[in-house]
């Protein structure tokens, strides 16, 4: 630039009021990052102190903005020259864009100190997509130059066309909006610094798979060292409009308003490979997110961090991400994440007086608090989580708490726990988890089940009433994908007997087409049995199992089921009038009815040797058979002593909804004759 300023000087100190014009021309000026060929000056007196300035360039090279201008020509007609300085207000630029394929021309403001070196370049009312733009530029002997670029009401519907032509893409369409640009660029031979601030107005813009931006407005500022170490910092906030985020088929969609605006500040250095040294953020419903960074620039990898977020208010969940969408939220959370040597990480999560509770599983928990932390070394870590009341769907689920270890993914209950349940305890003796975040994480469970009354249970279960007691021994418990599995018998002791649930497999328990296989094996006291449905009184034991047992959303699609008195009870066997009505009715045995008609109706009980009923459901049809085959059909119940009364059923095949609704036709008369 410096061989530029010299033909300048050259032409005006050597003036004379003879010399009518001189002229220069140069083929090539080159310095760093830019290069000019084929320039041309030319200079003409008009007046003793008024020239007319003409100066002409093949081709101007930007190499660091990748720009190239073609045919630039620089005309000043009327300029002033007084003590070794050049003055042109009204001069006139014309220049050839190759990637717009356009000619521009527009007036600047030229001036320039032959003693100094010093040259400023003004223009003003640029127009540049459907707004105005102004240009400053000066630069000193000393070669530091600075310009100053100012835009005002630029729409950036019609921006972002034009800044494709440049090769500058955005990672968006369907832009809509308006902003204000105030930036300057200084440096020597280069550039030393870009400082910036955009303030825009009801943005919008949309990449449908990851982001879009309704209404948004705000303010940026943006400070680069290019030298150096080459710091940087910027600051962006938001005071309007939406931002919505896709990620995983998920979206999460954030309002701001001047009331409540989002804020970002980032610090870092460096700018072939950005190192991000602080991050401090404020969002609605959040106090204050933080971060801190240390760069590893050698093997060029994050070598320690801590994100910090304080304060989530887990209200605005629910507003804010989709798939809460069915959840109601209160209280708060804190998350302290740090990263160290490259690879440890540690994470401690706050809760204060969480409440939550899903609509669509009916789940809910109220007052829960506690500190859980957890890493990827190998020494543990102690956590407590608690909380006030809860409940599984209607089953009521009292206060508790929590101590348990975690590390390298693993979760480990480090003291029992008591968790009440309706009016009875569930004793939580081991709960390990293993392979936390993986696809095929398991999970250990060891428990028991103190008494809880069945009355209680079926009334939350939407059952018909049960009598007596709910206890077991729970065990282990895998899972994998949306499949868990009972590892080992899950026993029941009820109707003083025992449920043995053998091969539990639950397919998407919580999802849209949950589906149950199990086995059962079934002892229970019938006297307690029928007291609870109230069919009408019998009395004995009855063993029996249910395999291959299927339910599907809800409905029972398939098992192979057989229940029978056993062979060595030595218990009383009695069976009532009413239960002889009822239990003839579902094996379509005839007999329903008649003891009123015969002298067995003086006889309010009656004696049996052996009862049972199997059934194989599959395709809605249940294959029906008893505890031994008679010549027309199958015994129910096979008769003993006097009055001595046989149940023989003869309808091999049933329909499956049929026989449920003779079984609930059955109790609910019982329980109308009662009322």
């Amino acid at each position: 630039m410096r061989y530029l300023w010299f033909i300048l000087c050259v032409m005006c100190v050597t003036a004379a009021s003879a010399v009518e014009g001189i002229g220069a021309q140069l083929q090539m000026l080159r310095a760093a990052g830019w290069q000019l060929n084929g320039v041309k000056a030319d200079i003409a007196w008009t007046q003793l102190d008024q020239i007319g300035l003409g100066l002409s360039i093949d081709e101007v090279i930007l190499r660091d903005a990748n720009l190239r201008f073609k045919n630039v020509k620089v005309s000043c007609p009327t300029g002033h020259v007084s003590a070794l300085k050049i003055n042109c207000p009204k001069g006139r630029i014309k220049l050839y864009f190759p990637k717009l394929q356009q000619q521009k021309t527009f007036r600047a403001a030229l001036y320039f100190d032959l003693v100094t070196q010093r040259v400023k370049v003004s223009v003003r009312h640029l127009a540049l997509a459907g707004g105005r733009i102004a240009l400053v530029f000066q630069r000193r002997r000393s070669g530091h130059w600075w310009l100053k670029v100012t835009a005002s009401n630029v729409q950036l519907a019609a921006l972002v066309p034009l800044l494709a032509k440049f090769d500058l893409t955005l990672p968006a369409t369907d832009f809509a909006g308006q902003m204000d640009v105030s930036a300057r660029i200084s440096g020597s031979d280069g550039v030393d610094a870009v400082t910036s601030k955009v303030t825009f107005s009801k943005i919008a813009a949309t990449d449908n798979a990851v982001f879009a931006l309704d209404g948004v407005s705000g303010v940026f500022n943006a400070d680069v060292q290019m030298t150096g170490d080459q710091a940087f910092k910027a600051d962006l906030t938001l005071n309007a409009g939406e931002v919505t985020l896709v990620y995983a088929d998920d979206t999460a969609y954030k309002g701001f308003s001047r009331d409540q605006p989002g804020t970002l500040k980032v610090t870092g250095r460096g700018l072939q490979v950005p190192t991000i040294n602080s991050v401090v953020a404020t969002l609605p419903g959040v106090d204050r997110i933080e971060g801190h960074f240390v760069w590893d620039a050698h093997g060029k990898v994050l070598d320690s961090a801590r994100i910090q977020l304080l304060g989530l208010s887990l209200s605005t969940v629910p507003d804010s991400v989709e798939r809460f969408a069915e959840h109601t939220l209160s209280g708060h959370v804190s998350v302290d994440y740090t990263l160290s040597e490259g690879h440890y990480y540690a994470a401690i999560v706050t809760l204060k007086q969480i409440s939550l509770e899903n609509s669509e599983t009916e789940v809910g928990f109220s007052g829960v608090s506690g500190r859980v932390l957890w890493h990827n070394r190998q020494n543990p870590v102690i956590s407590r989580l608690g909380w006030q009341s809860g409940h599984l769907k209607k089953i009521n689920i009292g206060p508790g708490n929590l101590v348990f270890s975690m590390k390298a993914g693993e979760l480990k209950l480090e003291k029992a726990a008591q968790i009440p349940i309706l009016d009875g305890r569930l004793l939580v003796d081991q709960l390990h988890f293993k392979g936390i975040g993986e696809a095929d994480w398991q999970v250990h469970f060891v428990g028991q089940l103190l008494p809880i009354s069945l009355l209680r249970f079926s009334e939350a279960m939407g059952w018909p009433p049960l009598a007596g007691k709910l206890s077991g021994a729970i065990p282990g418990i895998t899972h994998e994908g949306k499949r868990y599995t009972l590892d080992g018998e899950l026993v029941f002791n009820a109707f003083d007997g025992r449920f043995v649930v053998k091969h539990l497999v639950l397919d998407d328990i919580l999802g849209a087409y949950p589906i149950i296989r199990a086995d059962v094996d079934v002892a229970l006291d019938l006297r307690l049995l029928t007291e609870t449905f109230d069919i009408g009184a019998i009395t004995g034991r009855l063993e029996g199992y249910i395999r291959d047992f299927v339910m599907e959303d809800g409905v029972v699609t398939e098992f192979d089921a057989k229940f029978a008195t056993p062979e060595d009870d030595d218990s009383e066997h009695s069976i009532s009038q009413r239960a002889v009505d009822n239990i003839a009715n579902l094996g379509g045995s005839g007999i329903a009815g008649a003891l009123s008609r015969s002298f067995l109706r003086f006889f309010d009980t009656f004696s049996y040797d052996r009862l049972g009923l199997s059934c194989h459901l599959h395709d809605g049809v249940c294959e029906m058979g008893g505890v031994e085959d008679s010549d027309s059909g199958y015994y129910i119940v096979k008769g003993a002593g006097i009055p001595r009364i046989d149940i023989k059923g003869f309808n091999g095949s049933v329909d499956w909804q049929t026989l449920i609704d003779e079984l609930m036709l059955a109790i609910e008369s019982s329980a109308s004759v009662e009322e």
